[in-house]
């Protein structure tokens, strides 16, 4: 167990330790969503085992009755730490998430109403929250691929995104769209779409960020 155990976390470190995974809105910011995390499940197993195995250790090494004592003091402590990041340790806990996924929902909704099925809603990362009643795509594909987008598609062609300022509008326009907000929520806003088949900028690039 000990073999395998160790041959598992050294591999996981060595294929998911080469670099800095930036999934969170924040910076450098560890959180129970960090993708990565789910990549360290194999080793839950051999954390299971090992608490059991410590659990075995202080009752042959203080008695059965104070090592039972230390042992049930000590899976009350991981279980009050598991519920805690769960339901409320960062801005990922349900505690949190839960209110997102009902204002997600709503927002869903409303779109679906105004504009249909039909709808293609583009998001730098929030594809998920419109799909499966629209289409959606993420993340955002090329100017260029955007602009044939909004002058072939008969439907409405909508950007859901952190809400621009004058220099990422100002980006937009210079690719050739006019962009109309629709409704904002919180930090994020959703735009409607158009393009007048006009550029400024030589090449096609879908980094409209300034």
């Amino acid at each position: 167990m000990i073999i395998a155990g160790g041959w598992t976390f050294a591999v996981l470190c060595l294929v998911y330790g080469q670099a800095v995974y930036q999934d969170h809105v924040g910076y450098n910011v560890v959180s129970l969503g960090n993708s990565f995390l789910r990549y360290l499940l194999p080793l839950a197993p051999f954390f299971a085992l090992s608490v059991g195995g410590l659990g075995a250790w202080f009752v042959l090494k203080l008695g059965r009755r104070r090592g039972l004592s230390v042992v049930v003091a000590l899976v009350g402590i991981l279980a009050v730490l598991g519920v805690w990041t769960a339901f409320s340790r960062d801005d990922e806990g349900l505690n949190a998430v839960l209110p997102e996924l009902s204002r997600y929902g709503i927002i869903r909704q409303a779109v679906f109403r105004d504009y249909g099925p039909s709808a293609v809603v583009l998001s730098e990362r929030s594809d998920k929250v419109f799909f499966p009643l629209m289409h959606a795509a993420s993340p955002l594909p090329e100017a260029a691929t955007i602009r044939e987008l909004t002058k072939n598609y008969s439907g409405a062609v909508l950007l859901f995104n952190t809400t621009l300022d004058d220099r990422e509008t100002s980006a937009w326009i210079e690719q050739g769209f006019m962009i109309t907000p629709v409704f904002q929520t919180k930090n994020q806003t959703l735009y409607e779409l158009e393009g007048d088949g006009y550029s400024t900028v030589a090449t096609s690039t879908s980094d409209f960020a300034p």
